[in-house]
Parts: structure tokens; sequence; C-alpha cells
């Protein structure tokens, strides 16, 4: 009967298999046969404890496997890492299984080809040694509405949300983490949401830097805008200040020869007798007069 009871839970049948293979047991054995025609009274209530025993013990295996089911626990494998931890020195990261605080697995960083973000099973980011898998600023920027647009989403009972980073060595071994797993309400990682995602783009950046050199040539490559020196606007009167003095000089004498040519003209007028006196002494005051105004 015990190895019957071992097959019963085995793997081999359904729920519903065992339900008749206990029933079947039960119905010939002695004392709770059909064909006794005086059941032993004993031998019945043992063996109605017994399938009583072996009916909660059914029970209790179904409602253990529906919660698996139901809350995602069964996302998680054993396979399955459960947290990432990146060293001091940028160099190597810790991989942790669930409920342990020992490391299970330490990677050199340079050792990853590929890095892919699932979220929701779907791919929203890829980081290998390619060009047009450098984690540029644009395909940050994707990367955060992504996280953004599914943390909007309102959680229905049972519906999980998920967001798993999976790493391929040089070796084309993957490591799968699940950084975070919530079903309905319930949070079933220990990372909250935004630091997950916080997390995520720390270590986008950092791999990119260290395996794809697309990404080094890029950060070294400065815009056009950020090297070019502020222009600074120059008002007239710092150009009259920056101006040469022979070009002051050069105008200073023209003024002179100007002064000189229109007395002499006036001097001529008077000796010619076209101007008296008194009209001569006016006209030369009113040459003078800007001159006196330019020397104050």
């Amino acid at each position: 009967m015990v190895y019957i009871f071992k097959w019963c839970f085995s793997r081999v049948l359904t729920p519903a298999k065992r339900l008749m293979v206990l029933f079947a047991c039960s119905y010939h054995i002695q004392g709770f046969s059909a064909n006794s025609s005086i059941p032993d009274i004993s031998l019945l209530a043992s063996q109605k404890t017994f399938l009583l025993l072996a009916l909660s013990l059914l029970l209790i295996f179904l409602l253990v496997r529906y919660r698996r089911n139901r809350y995602g626990l069964s996302c998680l494998p054993g396979k399955q890492y459960a947290y990432l931890e990146i060293s001091k020195s940028k160099q190597q990261i810790g991989l942790y299984r669930r409920h342990q605080t020992n490391t299970d697995t330490v990677l050199n960083i340079s050792d990853v080809i590929s890095s892919k973000i699932m979220l929701n099973d779907k791919l929203v980011n890829l980081i290998t040694q390619e060009q047009a898998d450098t984690f540029t600023a644009e395909q940050e920027k994707q990367l955060q509405a992504n996280f953004a647009r599914i943390q909007s989403e309102k959680m229905l009972d049972g519906q999980l949300r998920k967001v798993h980073l999976v790493l391929t060595d040089k070796q084309h071994k993957r490591y799968a983490i699940c950084l975070y797993l919530r079903s309905g309400n319930k949070r079933l990682t220990h990372t909250r949401y935004r630091d997950v995602v916080e997390d995520i783009l720390d270590w986008c950046r950092l791999l990119s830097s260290q395996i794809n050199r697309y990404h080094c040539q890029e950060a070294q490559t400065p815009s056009a805008g950020k090297n070019s020196p502020p222009q600074q606007e120059i008002s007239p009167a710092q150009q009259q200040k920056e101006k040469s003095p022979q070009e002051q000089e050069s105008r200073q004498h023209n003024s002179n020869s100007e002064f000189l040519a229109s007395l002499e003209k006036l001097a001529k007028l008077r000796q010619q007798g076209l101007l008296s006196e008194s009209e001569f002494v006016l006209a030369k005051k009113k040459l003078l007069a800007p001159a006196e105004d330019k020397l104050n």
C-alpha cells in the first residue's frame, strides 16, 4: 500500500487520476470491500482514516500548485538568478539565487558579449559589440519610455509584470536574472520597480562602455556647440576704444588740415576786399569754436 501511495503522488499521474487510484485502492482493501458480507469495523475505520489523510494531502498539493501558478512563482525556476551585484572595481558581477546571501556565480564583465533586457518577455534593449547595439542616449530614452509605459498600466488580479536580464558570455553560456516580478498588487521580488529601472540603466551604461568600442568613440566625440567658445557682442564704445592710435592720429591730422585751409580762404577774401574786418573776425570765431569743443 505504501508503494501505491508513493506512485500515486509521483509525476506520472495527473491529479484526477490520483483520486481515481485512491478510491479504487480503498474499495478493494479488506474491511472496505463491496464483496465482504460482514465488514470488519476496525479495518473499515482505519481505511477511512487512511483515505481521508490521502485526500487531505492531495488537496494541499493542489492548493500549493494553484498558488504557484497564480502568483507567478513558477516563473522563477531553480536555474534562474534573482539578483546581480557589480563589484567596486567595475570589472566583475556577482549573481545570486533566491534566498541566498552568498554569490553563486562570478562573471567578468569583459567576458560578456550580449545583454538583453526583457520586459514582460519582450526584448526592449540589446547590447553587443556591434555598432548598432551601442547604448546611446536615444536608446536610453526609449528604454525609460518602455518602463514608464508598463508602470502606468493598471495591474489586474493574476496579471504579471516581469523584468529579466539575460547575459551571454564568450562561451555562449546564458545567465537569466529575474530582477523584478509582480503579480497583481503583490510584489514577489525584494527590489522596487523604480530601483530596478535605475540599476538597469547603470548596468547598460557600464557594459556598453566596456565591451562596445563604438560607445567610447561616441563619448569622446564632442559636439560643435560644446567646443566653440561663446561669442560676446562688442558695443560701439568698446569698438571705439579698440581703434588703433594710428587711425586716431590720422583723423586728427585731417581735421587740422581742413581748419587751416578754411582759415587761409578767409584771409584771401579779406585781402581781396570781399570781407570786412568785422566779418573776418566773426567767421574766424566760427571756425575756432568746433576746435575748442574738441579740446574740452
